[in-house]
């Protein structure tokens, strides 16, 4: 896993958008067997309490969300043998 990691940091230093670390799952000897990466801007801006742009008191603060769906998921073919194949 640690290979695919530094491919993705390579990859980032040539693209406008960032990967991170999203959120990852481990088995019961606390080793991380399912890891997700995913584009920093990932996801879409909410609005809670439904107001326009007009109504807005806080107009300077911005969200970088851009609605980017960009997700990579690397899993053991095995949860509990971690050094194995991963997909």
């Amino acid at each position: 896993m640690e290979i695919e990691a530094t491919e993705i940091e390579v990859w980032n230093r040539k693209q406008v958008v960032d990967v991170t670390k999203a959120h990852h799952k481990k088995n019961k000897s606390r080793e991380i067997w399912q890891r997700d990466f995913k584009c920093d801007k990932f996801g879409r801006t909410q609005s809670n309490w439904g107001l326009t742009d007009e109504d807005r008191v806080r107009t300077q603060r911005t969200t970088g969300k851009i609605g980017c769906r960009m997700k990579i998921r690397l899993e053991a073919l095995e949860p509990n043998n971690t050094g194995g194949q991963w997909k």
